[in-house]
């Protein structure tokens, strides 16, 4: 955990000169979905082993984990629509391919790396290969909901925003987003279904009123109100979220999404005056989506071979950044060659 602190301040530096200040820029963006990866992978671990008697020092940060969640999607639904406002043709179907291929490539191959690793697997090879074993691992992996939530909201993004009326596809966007929060909540699925999902359709509309939200923070006075408004926000949504049992659609619901649209609101605030990253944050970054998929596959790997605490948690956080990166070259190298084919 010191060291993940230690990494994440490596490089923090306040924007004095106006020309400094932006609203989540490429290295922000990136450095913050690395150092929050890093954060999640040591959640996924206290739940799982005995860090030397110190998971009591990880309890207290369980309910922050879901707020990550919403970060992610606030910079997908930000970076697609400041794309969108260079080019229109943007949203072409080759647009569409490569986001799917993207997403999809990196799964598929964590997918047949699930079965090679079973061990006295008595399913043919070739029956993986061809999805056979798609339905059940879907079933059986609990990292799926994120890629199977990104193909949604990419879809919903590729269908809606082709009119060029932004009140209307916001309009879309955010009653098909609610809908199916409501539909998560009823069908019992997990929080992480429901309670970060917004956050994409706020990326989008502070990319469409970037103009607008530079004039506010760039005015000290309402900077700070605002600031103060949105850590309030936060923490009586946090507070509602911990402390009212049996959670209802009210604390379960409401709160959690809160929680994650002001804690993504409040990341902007805090990024467009203080410079966040560094190489090394910006490389984790960059493989922060592979990370994730790998992660909870090495980490039930290490335990069944019953090896030491201590080595399934080194052994899951640096096994996990190699074949992060790993994964992410096999994907560049197949997307590389989805742009030639193109052409």
């Amino acid at each position: 955990m010191a060291l993940i602190l230690f990494i994440a301040f490596i490089g923090l530096k306040y924007n004095n000169e106006e020309s400094e200040k932006s609203i989540l820029n490429k290295q922000t963006c990136s450095s913050l979905k690395g150092i929050a990866a890093l954060f999640i992978i040591l959640f996924h671990l206290y739940q799982k082993v005995d860090f030397s008697g110190l998971n009591a020092l990880f309890k207290p940060f369980s309910p922050a984990m879901l707020l990550s969640n919403g970060m992610f999607f606030l910079f997908s639904g930000y970076g697609l629509q400041e794309k969108l406002k260079q080019d229109f043709n943007y949203l072409c179907i080759k647009f569409y391919l490569r986001r799917l291929i993207s997403i999809l490539f990196p799964a598929y191959l964590i997918y047949l790396l699930s079965y090679l690793l079973k061990p006295l697997n008595t399913t043919p090879l070739w029956f993986y290969i061809l999805g056979g074993g798609i339905i059940i691992w879907i079933k059986t992996n609990d990292v799926v909901w994120f890629l199977i939530e990104l193909v949604f909201l990419y879809t919903l993004f590729w269908v809606i925003y082709k009119k060029r009326n932004r009140m209307i596809s916001n309009c879309i966007m955010g009653t098909i987003i609610l809908s199916w929060i409501v539909f998560a909540f009823l069908s019992h699925r997990g929080i992480v279904w429901y309670a970060s999902t917004l956050c994409f359709l706020e990326g989008i509309i502070i990319s469409q009123n970037k103009e607008n939200v530079c004039r506010l923070l760039n005015n000290k006075k309402m900077y700070v109100y605002t600031l103060v408004i949105l850590i309030s926000v936060l923490v009586l949504s946090m507070y509602i979220f911990c402390q009212y049992e049996p959670w209802t659609f009210l604390s379960y619901v409401l709160a959690t999404n809160m929680s994650t649209l002001t804690f993504s609101a409040i990341l902007i605030l805090v990024t467009y005056r203080i410079k966040i990253g560094n190489r090394i944050t910006s490389f984790l970054g960059e493989i922060s989506y592979e990370m994730y998929l790998i992660h909870k596959l090495l980490i039930i790997l290490f335990i069944e071979n019953g090896t030491s605490d201590t080595i399934v948690i080194w052994g899951t956080i640096l096994c996990t950044i190699g074949g992060g990166e790993v994964l992410h070259i096999l994907t560049k190298i197949i997307m590389k060659r989805v742009y030639e084919y193109e052409r």
